[in-house]
């Protein structure tokens, strides 16, 4: 990483914090929806709805953890700094709410999976998702993704200072949801 991150301002990280919230509520509610009507979507015609819903699942996932481990890594490992693009946007990141320390949530070999997971389903159509690797990958919204997921969603709003107020539809589904 070259030089220190640019930073979004305060204002800009109070107005973020409905992107924030809408990003962890929406993953929480998709994967109840999964839970309770998996079932169903294996059945045509609500397979398409299935499949639907895993790839807004494998979204929202994705999002959550380039916001929890404050962005990615880059070919070498290290996290990669953080600047505005030339239409003055930037990523908001974990940090921004918590302050503590970069690297305090260090990127573990099962997100950096995950990430890489999501990445192929919602980016390229490419050969890529043929790898034999990648035959046999866990489902999107499964228990195993479910707990994956609660787990980051608990450490935010356990670390982030009032997070009913910052981010009250999360904090709602955090409670209705498994």
């Amino acid at each position: 990483m070259t030089g220190p991150d640019d930073l979004p301002s305060d204002p800009e990280v109070r107005a973020m914090a409905q992107h924030v919230d809408h990003e962890m509520e929406r993953l929480l509610r998709i994967g109840e929806l999964q839970r309770r009507w998996g079932w169903l979507f294996h059945w045509s015609p609500f397979h398409i709805i299935g499949r639907a819903l895993r790839v807004a699942y494998a979204g929202h996932g994705r999002a959550l953890l380039e916001f929890f481990h404050d962005g990615r890594l880059d070919t070498n490992g290290q996290r990669k700094r953080r600047a505005r693009r030339q239409d003055g946007d930037i990523d908001v990141q974990l940090y921004d709410y918590t302050r503590r320390p970069l690297g305090a949530h260090a990127w573990t070999p099962d997100h950096l999976d995950r990430l890489a997971d999501a990445d192929k389903l919602l980016a390229h159509v490419s050969t890529g998702r043929l790898a034999p690797a990648r035959a046999h990958l866990p489902e999107w919204g499964d228990v195993e993704d479910r707990d994956r997921f609660r787990q980051i969603i608990e450490r935010v709003l356990a670390e982030v200072p009032d997070p009913a107020r910052l981010f009250p539809a999360t904090h709602r589904a955090f409670a209705e949801t498994r």
